[in-house]
């Protein structure tokens, strides 16, 4: 019989704090196929990886947050979130098939791995229409972010004509914020992002109001020009100069 095949995603070593990470700081290898040795466990094959801005703390021990399990030299690295399916299990709770999510945030990159039932929770695929990555967008933790943030923190008042900014404007959770504040009734939505392209994808797709391409536009001008009367709520997912300059237009 021939063997069954796995592989992995490690990392080869710790890039520096201040430094972009080039492409060799990840590897891929094979690994063992997983087994089960007790009840109460399954294997599961990856479907779908979270890749998220957060993870480039995880290659650094000293950066990692707290939820973040660091990543070490030579080790299998690990994600926040993933898909996958059970593709064999020891845990009365699961079958073949069935399509799971993980309740810790710890998804290691491996294209099959072992994991505890109790740590796994079934996903009906239904919710998506099969459309699994949605479990990794708008109903994971990115959309969960953006759906509390600005209903929770945001002080919406329907049709007062407030204006909402969101930095990071393409990204998962900027466009789902921009798009809650509109359902929710502020006045103009203005989303700052990277190119030409994603400003054009917040205005004809997503339908902001107004999008700054930070890397050509002036944002402060700009940030004058469509919000003369001032910010209103402002959704920042980035710091920095940008927040710096939005957060002085704040009313």
């Amino acid at each position: 019989m021939t063997a069954k095949k796995n592989a992995q995603i490690v990392l080869n070593y710790h890039p520096a704090v201040d430094d972009t990470p080039s492409e060799d700081v990840l590897g891929y290898e094979e690994c063992p196929y997983p087994t089960l040795t007790k009840e109460g466990e399954v294997i599961v094959k990856t479907v779908y990886l979270s890749v998220d801005p957060t993870l480039r703390f995880a290659m650094n021990a000293n950066l990692v947050p707290y939820y973040l399990k660091p990543w070490k030299p030579k080790q299998v690295v690990y994600g926040i979130a993933g898909v996958g399916v059970i593709v064999e299990s020891k845990d009365e709770r699961f079958s073949k098939g069935d399509v799971v999510m993980s309740k810790v945030l710890n998804w290691p990159w491996k294209a099959f791995f072992t994991e505890q039932g109790d740590n796994t929770r079934k996903i009906d695929p239904r919710v998506t229409n099969g459309k699994l990555s949605v479990l990794l967008g708008l109903l994971g933790i990115s959309g969960m972010t953006s759906y509390f943030c600005v209903r929770e923190k945001g002080n919406i008042i329907k049709g007062a004509g407030q204006t909402f900014v969101v930095s990071g404007a393409a990204g998962s959770c900027g466009i789902v914020a921009g798009q809650i504040a509109r359902l929710d009734g502020v006045g103009k939505v203005v989303g700052i992002c990277g190119s030409q392209e994603k400003c054009r994808y917040l205005t004809d797709e997503l339908k902001f109001d107004a999008a700054i391409d930070y890397k050509t536009d002036n944002v402060k001008e700009e940030i004058r020009r469509l919000c003369p009367n001032g910010v209103d709520i402002y959704f920042d997912n980035v710091g920095g100069e940008i927040s710096r300059i939005v957060i002085e237009q704040v009313s």
